[in-house]
This record gives C-alpha cells, structure tokens and sequence, in this order.
C-alpha cells in the first residue's frame, strides 16, 4: 500500500471524503465528473464539489483512478505534487478569468471612443512606431501595397491615440486593432478620419466555421495569424493584458472553435490559459487506458491502417452512419459509455453489436475480413461522442 507524506495525504483524504459525502464514485473519471457536473448544476455554490471537479480534470496521470495506477512510491508521490500544482494553478486561472468578465462587461459598456488629443496632428512621431508595425501587417496578411496605404497608416494612428485613452481599451490593445482591421478592411485604407461604432465592433460574429472550403480555410488562418502576431508585438507593453485580450477573442466570435478543431499547434497561443486547458482535459483517462478497441476486436496488426487506407470510402461511411445513429438516439448509447466504460465492458459489446446491425450493410465476401474493424471502429466513434458529451458539460457549466 503507498503511503504518502502528510500534505499528499490530507490532499488525498478530501478528495475522496468528498467524493463519499456526495455519493460520486471514483471507478470511472468520465462518469465522475459528468456526476459532478449535474451536482453543480443543481448547486453552483457548491465549492467542495467545484474544488473536487477541478482537481478530477487535472488529473493528467491517472492516480486518482486507481484501477490504472501502479506506479512506485517515489512516481506516486511526485504524481501528486505535480496534480497539487496544477489544480491550484487551474483554480488561479478560474478567479483571474471572473475577473477579465468583469473588465470585458466594462469594454462593451464604452458607448465611443474619445477625441484624439491634439498632439496627434502636431506630432507625427506620436505612435508612429506602432502604426508603423500594425499597417505593415495588415499590408502583409491582406497583400495590400504599403505604399498606397496612407488613410490605412492614418487612421491606425488615430485609433491608437483614442484606445490609449481609455484604459480598458489599452489593455486589450491588440485585440482592439485586430478587430478593427477584420471588421474594417476596405474601410480603412479608403476612408479617412473612418468612425466607429463600438457595439457594432463587438457585436458577436459567427462564422462558417463548418464549410470546408479553401477560402474559409485561407481566410480564417489569415485571422489566427493577425491575432497571434498582434499579441507578441504588444506582450512587452506592461498596461497590455494578453490573457484579457485570448478572453476577449473567444468572447467576440466563434472563430476560436474553428482554430481548435483545426490548428491544434496554434490553440495555447490564441487561448487564455484557462479556457486552454479546460479543452485539453483528459476526461476520459485516455493516456491510461489499457483499452484498444481493435485489440478487443481480434484485428489483426496492421489491418486497422488498411481499413483506414484501403477502404476509406468505407470508413467514411460507417463514420457518417454511426455517428447520425448514436447522435438520433440521445443519451442512450452515450450515457452507456460513460457510465460502463471500465466497469462493464459486456455491455458496451452489446452495443456495438446492435448499431453494427442497425448501420452496416450486408458485407460482400470480399470485405469479410473487415468486420472485425469496422466493430472497432464503432466502439471508438462511440467513446468519442461520450467523451465528446462530457467535455460538453464540462465547458457549459465552467465556461466565464
């Protein structure tokens, strides 16, 4: 039995006297935290369970499941130090984050930007550099010629002047210019002395993010890079708050959905840390899960990438197939997967074998061999869609 040093233990000790005062069992981290979620939701002020639902999704190692953790006294140890750590990281990310709410709601509420000071018309180097800076990129991502950019240079300038005014807006600096210089285009470089209006700037935008084409593809990188590029040029000044302006971003459109599924690379520099790492919660202990769907299927080694290669119409449909049947019957099968997924596998093979025969065509002798892997395939679309659910809840009750 591992034994543990008092802090590690009194950690330790909470944690599953909680989890016993609320009747959540800790066999299962998917169906833990959905129970916790529903708790919540019936008692937001509940800070024993929301303490108890931040520590179960920086659980990284699994050590808090412990039907997977075998690891030695030393690795325990420092696995729960590490788990300390991150929950009270994650639980400072929390309170900063109800704090960047509160100065969001006191950016929307400025009705318009004040007059330029005076200075402006007198001084030509009074932000030069960084209107310097900010045309030179927008000429670069909207392949405009810098030279013909004059109204674009002068009404940057502008800008600047006003938003360093106003101290909310200085420090969401870059934010402010990117958004300006999205919403804005063609109006900034063809129209001088160009006025705002601020509720139409921030007005929420939801952008096509599930056509998959090449010129909302093209378009919505051109974005990711604007905002990325903008937030390094300005992370010296100290008014510039950047997780303030990575909050604002995902508060003002939906573009930073389209960024997580499809630029995974870019998702820890355009999201505010705590968003970031809620998305990346492992709320299925998958790194420690001993289940390999095609493992469990008897495929054979190397006929998973044959299917995915040689067949790929077929996988493609059976994808499409499996994922409109389990979505069009509710929480059946999904709640099935989170609430047996280590605890009764038998059932979970019953499944499969039903939507299997509700999905899947007659196969053709030929295609025999594959039946093994399309099984493996279901049982996998399906843990997706259950984990898919959980993170769901998940962002629905801690999102700020």
């Amino acid at each position: 039995m591992l034994e543990f040093s008092p802090d590690i233990q009194e950690f330790r000790q909470n944690y599953f006297d909680v989890c016993k005062e609320n009747q959540i069992t800790v066999h299962n981290k998917a169906a833990l935290i959905n129970t916790i979620v529903y708790k919540l939701n019936q008692n937001q002020a509940s800070g024993n369970l929301r303490q108890l639902l931040f520590i179960a999704l920086m659980d990284s190692t699994g050590i808090l499941i412990s039907r997977f953790y075998n690891s030695p006294q030393e690795k325990a140890e420092e696995d729960y130090k590490d788990l300390q750590k991150m929950y009270f990281d994650f639980q400072n990310q929390y309170e900063n984050t109800k704090n960047y709410a509160v100065i969001w709601n006191m950016v929307l509420a400025v009705e318009k930007l004040p007059e330029p000071s005076p200075e402006l018309a007198t001084d030509e180097t009074l932000y030069k550099e960084q209107a310097d800076y900010v045309s030179d990129l927008y000429c670069n991502i909207f392949e405009t010629n810098r030279q013909n950019s004059g109204e674009l240079h002068y009404n940057l300038r502008r800008f600047l002047c006003q938003a360093y005014q106003i101290t909310e807006y200085h420090q969401i600096m870059p934010l402010f210019l990117f958004q300006i210089m999205v919403r804005h285009a063609s109006r900034l470089v063809s129209q001088e002395n160009l006025h705002l209006s601020l509720k139409r700037l921030w007005s929420y935008k939801k952008y096509e993010i599930n056509r998959n084409n090449n010129k909302n593809y093209r378009q919505y990188k051109m974005y990711s890079k604007m905002f990325r590029k903008l937030c390094k040029y300005f992370k010296n000044d100290d008014s510039v708050n950047i997780e303030l302006c990575k909050y604002g971003f995902r508060k003002i459109s939906n573009l930073h959905q389209w960024i997580i599924d499809r630029q995974h690379a870019k998702r820890k520099k355009i999201l505010d840390k705590y968003y970031y790492n809620l998305i990346i919660a492992d709320v299925f202990c998958e790194k420690y899960d001993p289940y390999n769907s095609y493992e469990l299927y008897g495929c054979l080694k190397g006929d998973k990438q044959k299917y995915f290669e040689e067949y790929h119409d077929d996988y493609c449909q059976v994808k499409d197939a499996v994922e409109e049947y389990i979505i069009d019957n509710g929480d059946k099968y999904i709640l099935e997967w989170i609430e047996k997924y280590y605890t009764d596998m038998e059932s979970l093979y019953n499944c499969v074998y039903e939507i299997y025969n509700e999905c899947i065509p007659k196969l053709p002798k030929e295609k025999e061999w594959i039946k093994p892997c399309i099984k493996a395939h279901i049982f996998e679309i399906a843990t997706m869609l259950a984990k898919d659910r959980v993170l769901h809840n998940v962002l629905n009750l801690l999102d700020v």
